[in-house]
């Protein structure tokens, strides 16, 4: 829902912003008013129009949120990872390991969160104003003496000073400006009744409230308002009544009065610019011509809230793939100058099946999880890495990709990659390895895969509680008093529908699974009893608590005389994150206070 208040809210203004500078101050009243009744209609319609491209549009926030909801990681051999392959501002990350997100994501996804209920308590506020505006003018639409004025509405008179006003076919005046005014009040809010503005006020309430937030949106209610009068007016004067009279009884009316907020009344409005409307010349009809600014508008705005199709030439935003879903995709795709993290790479994407056997560097696993490999191949001023593709040990390249499914997959072999990354919810990772290019072998004969050789669905899992109700998990046994090698989670599904329950979809069903609860010094009982009746929950009965892990806060000062010496012993810059994690430092603090540490090593 937030992401169409966006959409919307972004086209009204652009619209309105175009209405205001070439059309508000001409004197066609009728054509403004459909004008903007056009721009809030296409504000609300066409950010609901779902529209694909082959190609990713300029503009589309949806994908905006999930670019920065995707990022995954995966181990490396040798553990190295550098700010630049985390991509994340600030601090490097604790270490991820597929299925788990990475504190970017976590962090992001709270924040999403966060404004999701902001947004949300904005739609109830104004729901509420709404409702109350409601109630008031329907009491005020009640008692008083009640005619008939022949065109179909129905004039209520009542006793007090009040301006008079009128809401669909009600027209309320007081009984003094009855005796006394009732032509020219009649004509005009007889007008507002004939015109159907009413209508137009309530078309106004609802994009208010879904646009709260969004000054123009309340700027073009004031506007179209406005354009009620002016029509009004122009019915009295029309009508030939003297208009000094007329403007007479405006300034008489303007003084002092309590209007109706939610109505149609005879004072809304500057009094100065409906004076001046009234006397002013006539404009030339040809200026409605300025209105077709709103055609290439909408075409832009249709073109950029357009999204990505999922085809086998544009995967870009592909998700981890269930196991009957990567049996149907192809095997390996070539993507020339796409999304690679906050750049554009060129690369080629190799889609795991379950089962296969991956050896990476050395490391040798079984694929469980169906991920999705990204192997960097950009040559430019800046990049030079370069992926030597086999299939068979035969090689091919992007004008040569095997015609296969991912099922037919039975092996993969990585070799001394500069970038081998792994891309698990349509979004790739760097991760620094040894040399400057990668080879990668497909096979697709069978092989035999040798006892011993694990899946990576981990059969161990840490569940880590470093306090104030943070939860962290680790593949595998963490360290004692490590709090940085992990990822961040989430006790309760996010607006994703993702939490630590998901964390343990694969790995309890694993025979021998065991999960460890890590707390700290600082951790409370309640969190340790909410994570022990989590793993009930799960049906885990394999699992062990262990209290009072130490943790350690470091001062601004702290932090940069620390810096200070690992820069003197001559520590790599890449290896901070690793001799940090002994020293106890939550992965929390990292991320806020990385900063000090960047700046030492003028990062």
């Amino acid at each position: 829902m937030m992401y169409y208040a966006l959409k919307s809210a972004l086209l009204l203004t652009l619209l309105y912003g175009g209405f205001a500078t070439l059309l508000s101050r001409e004197t066609f009243h009728r054509f403004n008013r459909l004008l903007l009744l056009a721009v809030v209609l296409l504000s609300l319609l066409l950010p609901a129009v779902h529209l694909t491209t082959e190609k990713p549009s300029p503009i589309v926030l949806e994908q905006y949120w999930e670019d920065h909801t995707a990022y995954y990681s995966i181990t490396t051999t040798d553990n190295t990872v550098t700010q630049e392959d985390l991509n994340i501002s600030g601090a490097p990350s604790a270490e991820a390991l597929p299925p788990t997100p990475t504190p970017e994501m976590s962090n992001f996804l709270r924040q999403k969160d966060f404004w999701n209920a902001i947004y949300i308590i904005g739609v109830v506020v104004a729901l509420l104003r709404f409702v109350w505006r409601s109630v008031m003018l329907a009491r005020s639409l009640r008692g008083g003496m009640r005619l008939d004025d022949g065109q179909g509405n129905t004039i209520i008179v009542k006793g007090g000073d009040f301006p008079p006003f009128s809401f669909m076919h009600n027209i309320v005046i007081s009984v003094n400006d009855y005796e006394h005014h009732r032509q020219p009040i009649l004509t005009h809010e007889q007008a507002h009744a004939r015109l159907g503005h009413s209508w137009d006020l309530v078309l106004l309430e609802v994009v208010q409230v879904i646009q709260w937030f969004n000054p123009f949106a309340w700027m073009l209610g004031r506007e179209l308002k406005s354009i009620h009068e002016y029509e009004a007016d122009e019915a009295v004067i029309n009508q030939g009544i003297d208009a000094k009279q007329y403007q007479q009884l405006l300034v008489i009316k303007a003084v002092g009065n309590r209007l109706q907020p939610f109505a149609n009344t005879l004072n809304r409005g500057s009094l100065k610019q409906r004076i001046n409307m009234m006397q002013q010349q006539k404009s030339n009809r040809w200026r409605m011509l300025r209105a077709a600014f709103v055609i290439p508008v909408a075409t832009l705005a249709l073109a950029a809230f357009a999204t990505p199709e999922a085809t086998s030439e544009n995967l870009t935003q592909t998700v981890a793939q269930d196991d009957d879903k990567a049996d149907g995709m192809v095997l390996v795709e070539y993507k020339a100058h796409d999304k690679w993290g906050k750049g554009y790479r060129d690369y080629y994407r190799v889609h795991l099946p379950q089962g296969v056997w991956v050896e990476n560097n050395g490391a040798s696993h079984i694929e469980e999880q169906c991920f999705t490999y990204a192997f960097d191949n950009t040559q430019n001023a800046k990049v030079n890495n370069k992926a030597i593709m086999m299939l068979n040990g035969v090689p091919f390249d992007q004008n040569s990709l095997p015609k296969l499914k991912s099922s037919e997959l039975k092996k993969i072999e990585i070799k001394l990659g500069e970038r081998a990354t792994v891309d698990v919810r349509g979004q790739s990772k760097n991760i620094t390895v040894q040399g400057k290019q990668t080879t990668v072998n497909l096979i697709t004969t069978p092989v035999t895969i040798p006892a011993g050789i694990e899946g990576n669905v981990p059969r161990v899992q840490t569940l880590l509680l470093p306090g104030k109700g943070e939860l962290y998990i680790k593949n595998g046994k963490a360290e004692p008093g490590d709090w940085m090698h992990c990822s961040i989670t989430d006790w309760e599904p996010t607006s994703y529908g993702y939490s630590v329950r998901n964390e343990f979809e694969k790995s309890k069903t694993k025979p021998g699974f065991k999960c460890y609860i890590y707390a700290s010094t600082e951790t409370q009982q309640k969190d340790i009893s909410r994570a022990e009746a989590l793993m009930r929950e799960l049906g885990i009965t394999n699992y062990e608590v262990v209290r009072g892990l130490p943790k350690k806060h470091y001062t601004d000062s702290e932090l940069r005389q620390w810096a200070q010496a690992q820069k003197a012993k001559g520590t790599a810059y890449s290896r901070l994150f690793d001799a940090m994690a002994p020293n106890h430092m939550d992965c929390a603090d990292v991320r806020r206070q990385w900063h000090i540490v960047k700046a030492v090593y003028g990062k």
